[in-house]
């Protein structure tokens, strides 16, 4: 099918991927990066760019983003994307196949017809974790060595991708974090949301981009957004990117805690779950994508925190007032006991 003009008519895909492009807005960092290895006359500076982040931080939009620029420049873009994807090779393969020429041995994989130089772009790596090894050790390796691969996930590399010294020098990681507050006004500018709203609309998202993208929904159809309080369609709609599963009560109670709690440690946790052994927990609220690493524990990123706070007083505001309590006594037992910066 062609247009009025002769040339061929545009899908509501073209469509979309255009309107997407043109509302895209920071991450200038990750894409000088790309296009450095892109531009490389030989081999390119990286074989993997792995970027990483918690859900809703675009990830997705960049490697759309990342894809287009490929293209342009006369690349064969391959896609994998992990969700609702089988994490079996075999199902992984076969989606290549749409794309890149399989031999059935373990030959090398190319693109089907002469295109170029190969970019592999695989989104919501976390759901085939499970394939991690086989990725790193049997299908990246039969890729041309002028490939570029980018990785986008939730989780940062295993320790198998670390702990190899034959990626050291073809691995690049990069966190993706919150847009900058110029991004996010430049966001919020091409979504044509009123001056005014700006500077209170940053405050509370901290920049986070589906929070920004969410929030100005809510804005455009017609909510008062207060300077200290998130609305709670946002609320609700941000959840579920922060926490997929809480395997049980336990592990809600510790979540809670550490959305109450400067920082979160073992001690906290034992005192407010009351047991001797939280290890496990403790454990699992260190691999949460939007938890970030402290010297004094454990602490969620700040929109996280607010989102995760707000959806506590709002569903079960005695809980709230039990997990606000017990990690107060905590702290002022702590106060009373340690010296110095402790």
């Amino acid at each position: 099918m062609t247009g009025v003009d002769g040339r061929p008519a545009a899908t509501l895909g073209d469509v979309l991927t255009e309107h997407r492009r043109r509302r895209f807005v920071g991450r200038a960092t990750e894409i000088g990066l790309f296009r450095a290895a892109l531009d490389s006359a030989v081999a390119p500076p990286f074989s993997v760019l792995h970027v990483y982040g918690p859900g809703g931080i675009g990830k997705t939009s960049l490697l759309e983003v990342l894809g287009a620029i490929a293209a342009d420049a006369g690349a064969t873009v391959a896609r994998i994307d992990g969700h609702g994807l089988d994490p079996s090779p075999a199902s992984v393969l076969e989606v290549l196949a749409e794309t890149l020429a399989i031999p059935a041995d373990d030959g090398p994989i190319c693109p089907s017809e002469d295109g170029g130089r190969l970019v592999l772009l695989v989104d919501a790596y976390e759901q085939l974790a499970p394939l991690d090894d086989w990725f790193r050790t049997r299908l990246l390796p039969r890729l041309h060595a002028s490939a570029i691969t980018v990785i986008a996930g939730r989780d940062q590399p295993t320790r198998a991708w670390m702990a190899d010294p034959a990626w050291g020098g073809l691995l690049r990681v990069v966190s993706l974090r919150n847009l900058s507050p110029d991004d996010s006004h430049a966001f919020l500018r091409k979504a044509g949301l009123d001056p005014a709203l700006h500077d209170r609309i940053v405050r509370l998202t901290y920049g986070h981009p589906l929070g920004l993208a969410l929030l100005t929904d809510v804005v455009a159809r017609g909510a008062e957004v207060d300077s200290h309080v998130l609305p709670l369609d946002l609320v609700e709609a941000l959840i579920p990117h922060f926490v997929d599963t809480v395997p049980d009560h336990r592990h809600r109670r510790a979540l809670e805690t550490c959305a109450v709690a400067r920082c979160t440690n073992e001690a906290l946790l034992r005192h407010v779950l009351g047991e001797n052994d939280v290890r496990d927990v403790f454990t699992w609220l260190r691999e949460l994508s939007f938890v970030e690493l402290r010297p004094d524990g454990l602490a969620p990123h700040d929109l996280a925190r607010d989102v995760l706070d707000a959806d506590l007083r709002w569903r079960d505001f005695d809980s709230y007032k039990h997990v606000f309590h017990r990690t107060r006594e905590h702290s002022l037992a702590a106060l009373r006991t340690n010296a110095g910066r402790a």
